[in-house]
């Protein structure tokens, strides 16, 4: 199942970007787009691991909450 999800996301990933991206290959802007999209993606990421790992006990998120500015 996981590789057929895989396959038809890259298929259907493929299909969309031939849409966008022009015949010479070249497109600063959608490059831009693309790193501007990593980093929101990143930013989610870090924020809901977080507070997943306060909520759960799980990595160092308990930790730094026990220490106190002193510590810090």
């Amino acid at each position: 199942m996981n590789d057929t999800t895989f396959n038809l996301a890259y298929v259907l990933g493929v299909v969309l970007a031939s849409r966008f991206i022009p015949d010479d290959g070249r497109s600063p802007a959608l490059l831009g787009v693309a790193a501007v999209g990593f980093g929101c993606l990143a930013v989610g990421y870090a924020v809901a691991g977080g507070r997943w790992a306060r909520e759960t006990g799980i990595g160092g998120a308990h930790l730094a909450a026990a220490m106190t500015v002193v510590e810090r």
